[in-house]
């Protein structure tokens, strides 16, 4: 709160919320944790610990969570599924308003594919020496 706003995304995918050290200076007392925790790249994320119940302005809504503090890239909040269940309404209004939902149809193909990644023939590289 009273710190310029700054990229946040809600992460339907991540189990937790995360915030960069950047976006928390003087909020209050990081408490280191052991635990290693990987991005949906698979890359390992610099955990520094947990801060508990911090404030932030969400769409003018002030909401109360305690993420993962990290340091490094990506330097936005990340919202996981803990604030999104705790703040559901809120969710569903932001998703209204900024984003849209488009339904399509699709199905698994039956057909094999495999036969696109083999040559139609073999081709002996020796051979043009």
């Amino acid at each position: 709160m009273g710190k310029p706003p700054h990229l946040t995304l809600i992460d339907t995918g991540a189990n937790i919320s995360l915030i960069n050290i950047n976006q928390i200076k003087n909020m209050g007392r990081v408490v280191p944790v052991q635990t290693r925790i990987k991005s949906a790249s698979g890359s390992l994320i610099n955990i520094l610990g947990v801060i508990e119940n911090i404030k932030i302005k969400v769409h003018d809504e002030e909401i109360t969570f305690s993420p993962v503090v990290y340091k490094g890239q990506p330097e936005y909040t990340i919202l996981g599924v803990d604030v999104i269940v705790k703040y559901q309404k809120l969710v569903e209004n932001i998703m209204g308003k900024w984003s849209s939902r488009i339904n399509i149809n699709s199905h698994a193909s039956q057909k094999k594919t495999t036969h696109y990644l083999q040559p139609k023939k073999k081709i002996d590289l020796r051979k043009n020496k």
